[in-house]
């Protein structure tokens, strides 16, 4: 999640392919890796401060500006976004449950957006 949060990248104005990002290969790997498991981090640790942080530094919103990049490499998260966005959802019950719900209307927005965008990357 960190690492995110202090990418060096300006968010508002992404290429339009994931290759051409500015970054060495190394660090987009890394980046991409780190979106993929996002879910999975989450869901290990909870509604904990560094979740909180990453949620109020704007980590959704720059996670937001990276998908439909990240959506077009093909057999990433094309084929894994069907779980990869339920583990979101459920993690937005879960701040729910512990009375968290600023952040779970946070998470749940994008969630939300992103289940309505994977048809038209499904169809760029």
């Amino acid at each position: 999640m960190q690492q995110i949060i202090e990418c060096p990248l300006d968010f508002d104005s992404l290429p339009a392919k994931w290759e051409e990002l500015p970054l060495p290969v190394l660090y987009r790997r890394s980046l991409k890796a780190a979106v993929g498991d996002l879910p999975f981090i989450i869901g290990h640790l909870g509604a904990t401060d560094e979740v909180l942080a990453f949620t109020q530094n704007g980590g959704w919103q720059k996670i937001n500006n990276l998908l439909p990049l990240l959506y077009r490499l093909v057999g990433w998260l094309f084929r894994e976004f069907k779980v990869w966005i339920r583990r979101l959802g459920d993690f937005t019950k879960l701040l729910k449950y512990k009375k968290l719900d600023e952040f779970a209307a946070a998470i749940s927005e994008f969630v939300e957006k992103w289940e309505r965008d994977e048809t038209e990357w499904r169809n760029a």
